[in-house]
């Protein structure tokens, strides 16, 4: 029995709201089938279950299905938390009827709708099929339907790419309303009889739900930066006048099909040209980038890899083989980063070192000092109030040949060290540690001269005595 439960505390006014709702849902669904439990629990009592479950927030829903919590993420009023419900304990799969028309109107109302043709001998690719379709459903798969039709149909439906015969039962197509128009799943040894597994068919599902060339809108920015896949080609260009250009990327992007996304961005999705620092007469141009959970990595396409009259020179995004040997060196560690930097600041001698992205291994890596750098961003109320501290920081440790204070606009430059989630960011690079591996210690105190001045003498390599400070500092 999969049961919604409800962490709440009495004091909580959105939980009292929602109390009345919830017990209207647990009304409505005790003649559900399969049966459906509804749950209070009072966080401020059971603060040890609250706490298993990472219960942050009043009032909290979450869902249990075979003892596996997630998120509950309906509406909180009676009939939305009744849909939400019956959504996920329904059917995993459609079952279509006999006919040949109902397949087709099924298939037809949807972008992209995957169909299984089995018999009542396919029991077990049945139970794989539903488990993949619930999953799907409920594990943000953009809601992609599941559908099984009767074995005797799939002669009707089948792929019949490059002369093949049409598939015997069982096997399972993806229809879409894009590229190809339908796609076999092809399993174990390429006998789409043989192979079936959830995790594989949910897999097969996911990678031939968008298109082998995705064109960039805001719709469509979730599915493209929120899903699985982490790595993403994006090529800024035009794509309706430059039909070339889309036919390479669509062949590399077959070739590349589970390793990463193809996306095509106009000159008119201005914000996420800025942020990968790309103007308008950069066009044609592209960026291979890879997306984890606190870090960001772009790559610059560029000059080719080659021998002879090639090396060097110019690659072509109308070029597959120049686009396969980027993505080749890629994914033979032979790029490096694609990384922001300002020009260095001239003169550059004051209590502060302010550090670019190019000089960055030069003022911070330094073995023979600590080096403590402030991440800024110019527009950033908490980074203004702290310059008049940093400054004085600075001036107070100048003198102290084994440290340096630096900081560095992190909107104009990067390092492939660094990755700031905020700011200010503080971090400390040891002397010795920074120049052999390039790790920091981020200062997590309170910004102000003692806490720094802790912070320095409790990590710092290398021993200094603190100045002292005049009683009008204290």
């Amino acid at each position: 029995t999969p049961p919604p439960s409800h962490s709440y505390p009495p004091w909580c006014g959105h939980c009292k709201a929602l109390a009345p709702e919830y017990e209207k849902a647990a009304s409505a669904l005790l003649a559900h089938t399969p049966k459906v439990s509804l749950i209070k629990v009072d966080a401020t009592v059971e603060e040890d279950l609250a706490e298993k479950f990472g219960v942050r927030g009043f009032p909290s829903l979450k869902w249990f299905r075979r003892s596996e919590p997630s998120d509950y993420t309906g509406g909180r009023t009676e009939k939305k938390i009744v849909d939400w419900v019956k959504k996920k304990t329904g059917a995993p799969s459609i079952a279509l009827g006999d006919s040949r028309d109902l397949v087709e109107e099924f298939v037809e109302s949807h972008e992209v709708a995957v169909v299984a043709f089995l018999g009542h001998e396919h029991a077990d690719e049945r139970r794989a099929f539903d488990t993949a379709s619930y999953h799907a459903q409920n594990g943000g798969d953009d809601s992609i339907p599941f559908a099984v039709a009767p074995a005797k149909l799939a002669a009707a439906f089948g792929v019949d790419a490059e002369g093949d015969a049409p598939p015997a039962a069982p096997t399972v197509v993806l229809f879409k309303k894009f590229d190809e128009g339908k796609v076999r799943y092809v399993g174990r040894g390429g006998d789409p009889r043989k192979g079936w597994d959830s995790d594989t068919l949910r897999a097969f599902a996911k990678a031939h739900s968008l298109p082998l060339v995705i064109p960039f809108t805001e719709e469509m920015a979730p599915r493209i930066f929120g899903g699985e896949s982490q790595t993403h080609f994006l090529a800024f260009c035009d794509a309706d006048a430059e039909p070339e250009l889309v036919q390479t990327l669509s062949e590399a992007a077959r070739a590349y099909r589970g390793d990463m996304l193809f996306v095509t961005i106009g000159k008119e999705s201005a914000r996420i040209r800025d942020f990968f620092d790309v103007r308008e007469e950069d066009f044609p141009t592209a960026r291979l980038v890879v997306m984890g959970e606190e870090t960001l990595r772009k790559y610059r396409f560029g000059s080719a890899a080659g021998d002879g009259e090639t090396a060097g020179a110019t690659a072509s995004l109308t070029s597959l083989a120049d686009v396969s040997s980027f993505i080749q060196r890629f994914k033979a560690g032979e790029l490096s980063p694609d990384l922001k930097s300002e020009d260095p600041p001239e003169p550059n001698d004051g209590p502060v070192t302010m550090v670019v992205g190019r000089t960055f291994d030069e003022f911070v890596l330094d073995p023979d000092r600590d080096v403590l750098v402030q991440f800024y961003a110019p527009w950033c109320g908490h980074c203004k109030r702290l310059a008049p501290v940093w400054e004085e920081l600075g001036v107070t440790l100048t003198d102290v040949e084994s440290v340096r204070i630096a900081k560095m606009d992190a909107t104009a430059n990067e390092h492939q060290q660094v990755d700031v989630s905020g700011f200010p960011t503080i971090m400390l690079w040891p002397a010795t540690v920074g120049g052999a591996s390039g790790a920091g210690v981020e200062y997590e105190g309170a910004r102000e001269m003692a806490g720094f001045m802790e912070f320095l003498q409790e990590h710092a390599t290398i021993p200094f005595t603190a100045p002292e400070r005049s009683s009008d500092e204290l």
